[in-house]
């Protein structure tokens, strides 16, 4: 294989993580807005919704080489940038833990109490 080709195949493979990437973004906003709107906590279901966000867009990070600290960071960006207040509906004590959980494959003691 030419190097031409190589680079092709990695630029190509680049692009599709990053697709990736931007997909588990807008579905981790899009989550956490709309428990935004709600009047009073989360249920259960979007904050299931939201915690699987969250897993997708530490699955992409971590593809990417990010260490832990680096992936709660963006997460927690992300999060802000969004313009939720996460305390009013119950999230803000729920990320790290999500990330944390994910990034290294172990349950939290957050597990069961969000996913009923």
């Amino acid at each position: 294989m030419r190097r031409k080709d190589c680079t092709s195949l990695a630029l190509i493979s680049l692009k599709r993580k990053m697709s990736r990437l931007g997909k588990a973004i807008s579905q981790f906003q899009e989550s956490l807005r709309a428990i935004a709107i709600r009047d009073g906590p989360a249920s259960r279901f979007e904050l299931h919704r939201a915690r699987l966000a969250v897993w997708r867009v530490v699955d992409e990070l971590k593809v990417f080489g990010k260490s832990e600290e680096q992936v709660l960071a963006f997460v927690k960006c992300l999060a802000d940038d969004t313009g939720v207040q996460p305390c009013e509906h119950g999230v803000a004590g729920c990320i790290a833990p999500w990330c944390i959980e994910r990034y290294y494959r172990v349950r939290t003691r957050f597990s069961r109490r969000w996913t009923g």
